[in-house]
């Protein structure tokens, strides 16, 4: 007869180690669409604080210009953004990146100013919600993106309260993916009216790495050049990220 209580004594060291043993390290391969290079870099945890170390936001910014564009390429073939051409692309990004604010420590210092009424502030929080689903469809994880949109927000609130009401009655009352993209696009352009282009990626630049930032910047610039047309698309694969959206948008009518 077999002792099992022996069994289980012999066998739970190896069930202790295996349990405790540390996971292997992850690592992503990102190649160009030329074979003349190739980098590698350690693949990030799917929610990075915002303002993360030094290390991991420099890490490949010893890229040259051509590498930088076969990423941007490769990106935009992977979303099957054909309408708009890599150089453009990185035009965009070098341009936003001249005229980058030196330092980001304005937007986590940034607080509510006074008391808010219901209205404002289910404005705000909707605002909040609206830019961390444009982030996320530009590859941003998801809790990065919210602390993303809240920096963004928050620099821009006071025009924004004031065109909340507006843009969720006509674009989201309803999961369409292409009017939900124009709504989108609207809000973008408002916080971009009042702090520009190049202080958005700011924000995202001091929240990811580098080959994400390059990604998200990519695709950011590929939605405004389109005029929302490639993130309509995108949003069509994103059902439950745009309800959440538009529940947000429901409190917004209700308390204004």
């Amino acid at each position: 007869m077999v002792n099992f209580n022996l069994v289980l004594l012999l066998s739970l060291p190896f069930a202790l180690t295996s349990a405790f043993a540390p996971t292997p390290a992850q690592t992503r391969t990102l190649v160009g669409h030329t074979p003349s290079f190739g980098f590698v870099c350690k693949a990030p945890k799917k929610d990075t604080a915002l303002f993360a170390g030094d290390e991991m936001v420099t890490a490949g910014e010893d890229l040259n210009d051509d590498q930088i564009k076969s990423l941007i390429a490769d990106t935009l073939l992977k979303e099957e953004i054909t309408d708009v051409d890599a150089d453009v692309i990185l035009k965009s990004i070098e341009g936003a990146e001249k005229s980058a604010l030196s330092s980001i420590e304005s937007f986590s210092s940034i607080e509510t100013q006074g008391l808010l009424s219901p209205c404002e502030s289910a404005s705000i929080e909707f605002a909040i919600d609206a830019v961390a689903l444009g982030m996320q469809a530009a590859g941003m994880p998801g809790g990065v993106s919210k602390n993303v949109g809240k920096a963004i927000v928050r620099r821009a609130q006071k025009k924004l309260v004031k065109e909340m009401k507006n843009i969720v009655k006509d674009h989201f009352g309803s999961p369409n993916p292409v009017n939900i993209a124009i709504g989108l696009i609207k809000i973008f352009n408002i916080i971009i009216g009042d702090i520009g282009f190049s202080d958005i990626l700011s924000v995202v630049r001091k929240s990811v790495n580098f080959f994400d930032y390059i990604k998200i910047a990519a695709l950011l610039s590929a939605y405004f050049v389109t005029a929302g047309g490639a993130l309509g698309v995108k949003l069509a694969l994103m059902t439950p990220a745009i309800l959440d959206v538009i529940q947000s948008g429901i409190a917004v009518g209700k308390k204004c």
